[in-house]
C-alpha cells in the first residue's frame, strides 16, 4: 500500500510540474535575451533587425506566416506544440541548434549531402546519428514521443537563406 502512495505522489509531481517537457526540451519560449546570448558567443551576427548570419554563412532572414522572424521560427522547434499534429522538437540547447545547422551547411558545401528536393527551395535531410530531438504534437504523444536523429534544412535563393530547420523522423 505504501508503494502505491509513493508512485501516486511521484506521478502527481511529474504532471504538476510538467516534467515531461523539462526532460524532453527547453520548455520555454525563445527570447531576445537568447538572441543576444547567441550573438555574444559569435554563433550569429545581426545584419538587420530581422536578419542574422551564422559563422558558416547561412542567412536567417525574414518572417514566417505567424509574423515571427525566421530565427524565432526555427527556435519554436525547441518547445513542443501540443496543438499541432506533428512537431519536431529539439532537445539540444539553442546554441547547439545553430551549431548543428552550420555543421550541416559545411557538409552541403563540401558536396557530401545532396538535396532531397531541388527547386526554388532546396530541402536537405541529414542523419546526425545521435538523438537531437523527439516527435511532438498529437502524433508524437500517441507514439510516446519517439526520439529523432535526423534534421531537415530548407534553403531558398542563391544565397543560402534558411526557411526552416527542425528534427524529423
Amino acid at each position: 500500500m505504501k508503494l502505491k502512495r509513493v508512485i501516486l505522489y511521484v506521478l502527481t509531481l511529474i504532471l504538476f510540474f510538467n516534467l515531461p517537457d523539462k526532460i524532453f526540451g527547453q520548455n520555454r519560449a525563445f527570447t531576445k535575451d537568447d538572441i543576444r546570448i547567441l550573438e555574444s558567443k559569435g554563433l550569429i551576427i545581426r545584419e538587420r533587425p530581422d536578419t542574422w548570419k551564422t559563422k558558416e554563412g547561412l542567412i536567417i532572414s525574414g518572417y514566417d506566416s505567424d509574423g515571427k522572424t525566421r530565427l524565432e521560427h526555427i527556435m519554436k522547434h525547441a518547445v513542443d506544440v501540443k496543438g499541432k499534429n506533428r512537431h519536431g522538437v529539439f532537445t539540444v540547447e539553442y546554441e547547439n541548434i545553430i551549431i548543428l545547422m552550420d555543421e550541416l551547411w559545411i557538409s552541403i558545401k563540401k558536396g557530401e549531402l545532396l538535396p532531397s528536393h531541388d527547386g526554388a527551395r532546396r530541402v536537405y535531410v541529414y542523419d546526425t546519428k545521435k538523438k537531437i530531438g523527439y516527435l511532438g504534437g498529437r502524433e508524437g504523444q500517441k507514439q510516446g514521443f519517439p526520439s529523432l536523429k535526423k534534421v531537415r534544412l530548407v534553403l531558398e535563393g542563391k544565397t543560402p537563406r534558411v526557411v526552416t530547420f527542425y528534427p524529423v523522423k
